[in-house]
């Protein structure tokens, strides 16, 4: 299948869905208060796009996210790459990681008001902790994916440290590294919205909840696409940065030889 044919295909299977939704609910099979029509929804979400409440929100929300992501990238990346490299720290640092990934981060909430108090720092801290550990698993599976006969045969040839970190360990590690940040970032989003919830009096999660709370199903399902539309467009634009750091590698899913 080419680029374009799916391309399409995903955009009438997302058409395909909106047009169920909304029969479903014209229809009346459901619960208005449980859900709302997708037409209403549009509605609510041009009266709020209308005020500055809600470019408010987004911008707070947003802040959070990128600060939170850019810690995770920076933490996740040089741990995995100690633990990756050196077989001591791995065993020293593994089981605290495996530990500390296997909790619900949400049950962190109550630790992480107690240490940074509540506001923008606990959703940086939450969307950090979150989004951290794919981006350390990938940094790690790169690392240990390398093959040493190359970095032999560069050591051979009288390259250096730089050298070898420059021409082999970066480009091997990129892909990996890469597809670590594209998980990590859907974590970042969740978790700076989970703090947001139970710890902000402003942002994306903090106006939802209060949008719940008062019943207004439509302009909450408002946000919520518009927090989906960010992360797809944040999901893409990485995609967009991770073909082009990575064309050098064939596409395991194109047929041979081009045909």
């Amino acid at each position: 299948m080419t680029p374009s044919r799916g391309r399409w295909l995903s955009l009438a299977s997302v058409a395909l869905f909106f047009i169920v939704w909304e029969a479903v609910c014209r229809a009346g099979w459901i619960n208005p208060v449980l859900l709302s029509a997708p037409s209403g929804i549009v509605a609510a979400g041009m009266v709020l796009l209308s005020h500055s409440m809600i470019w408010l929100d987004l911008a707070y929300t947003a802040l959070a996210f990128v600060m939170a992501l850019g810690v995770a990238i920076v933490g996740g990346a040089v741990v995995g790459g100690v633990i990756g490299y050196s077989r001591t720290a791995y065993f020293v640092v593994n089981p605290f990681v495996v530990a500390i990934n296997g909790l619900p981060k949400v049950v962190l909430m109550p630790l992480v008001v107690l240490w940074v108090g509540i506001g923008s720092a606990a959703s940086v801290f939450l969307g950090a902790v979150m989004a951290s550990f794919p981006i350390l698993t990938a940094t790690f599976s790169g690392i240990r994916a390398l093959d040493p006969d190359h970095v032999r045969l560069a050591r051979s040839f009288g390259a250096g440290p730089r050298v070898i970190a420059r021409t082999i360990v970066a480009p091997g590690v990129a892909p990996y590294l890469l597809s670590g940040i594209r998980v990590g970032l859907n974590y970042a989003m969740v978790g700076v919205l989970i703090a947001e919830f139970f710890g902000a009096s402003q942002g994306v999660g903090y106006r939802m909840m209060l949008l719940m709370a008062n019943f207004e199903v439509a302009s909450f399902f408002a946000y919520l696409l518009i927090v989906a539309a960010f992360t797809l467009a944040t999901t893409s634009l990485l995609q967009a940065v991770e073909r082009r750091v990575t064309h050098w590698r064939p596409d395991a899913l194109s047929p041979i030889g081009g045909m």
